[in-house]
């Protein structure tokens, strides 16, 4: 089933998905994203979940089919280009953005998933209400960002790339990205601030620099995907330098 409902002008979403297709290195940090995701949703092993911004491969391609669910995407043709009404009859796909998807028109679900989309928008906050507003009452929202204490940014600040930070990068600039990048303290915060308490908070993937100078290393042989598996493996051990962060919230009660 596929809906579609009227968008406010707030991003210029087709320059955004030529940028995000030309993003270098981002094929394979999607892989560590999306091992990240799917721990979590088994942990939580939700019967029901909104993902909001599918990208170019949903998280319900490895997933249970039996989980009924809803893709907010408002960028049509990435949601075409995978067939998913076809291959997950269990999935309703509207073409929107979610803060513009009235009440009643998604059921509540037991998980809602922001993965790489709380840092892209304008009002993080409203995002957040957006959420909590389809979420059933003892549902959770999964949240993943990119890591203002990555190593990689540390790295970068010793070598005056970037000046602080939580700074955005050339590349996050480009992506249109609206945040300062948040940090495992500052994403806490902000998520307090919202009304919801964190109920785990880890970060993920430890990567050693920039997206374009990793895609160097891999196209160079200096690296190889064997190593970018085995870092990821270290994530426990480098908290909290993961290059990523993921966190599980629920509303207070």
């Amino acid at each position: 089933m596929r809906y579609a409902f009227p968008m406010e002008k707030e991003r210029d979403l087709r320059t955004y998905l030529n940028e995000y297709n030309l993003l270098p290195f981002e094929r394979s940090a999607e892989k560590y994203r999306r091992k990240a995701v799917v721990g979590a949703l088994r942990e939580l092993q939700p019967q029901s979940l909104i993902e909001v911004g599918c990208g170019q491969d949903s998280i319900f391609n490895y997933l249970d089919p039996a989980i009924l669910g809803t893709i907010v995407e408002p960028i049509e043709s990435l949601t075409r280009s995978q067939d998913l009404d076809r291959r997950l009859p269990n999935v309703k796909v509207i073409t929107s953005l979610f803060e513009s998807v009235p009440v009643g028109a998604i059921e509540r679900a037991d998980v809602v998933l922001l993965s790489s989309i709380l840092h892209e928008v304008n009002d993080a906050k409203l995002l957040i209400e957006t959420s909590s507003r389809f979420l059933q009452s003892d549902g959770a929202i999964v949240i993943i960002v990119p890591n203002a204490w990555s190593i990689h940014r540390f790295v970068g600040e010793r070598k005056l790339i970037i000046s602080k930070l939580d700074e955005q990068s050339d590349t996050q600039k480009k992506m249109q990205q609206q945040q300062l990048v948040y940090s495992p303290k500052s994403l806490n915060v902000f998520l307090e601030n919202c009304g919801l308490y964190v109920e785990n908070l880890k970060t993920f993937f430890p990567k050693l620099s920039s997206h374009s100078q990793m895609q160097d290393f891999l196209d160079s042989n200096l690296l190889d995907d064997g190593f970018l598996d085995r870092i990821n493996d270290l994530s426990e051990y480098l908290e909290p330098t993961g290059s990523e962060i993921i966190a599980i919230a629920r509303r207070r009660k």
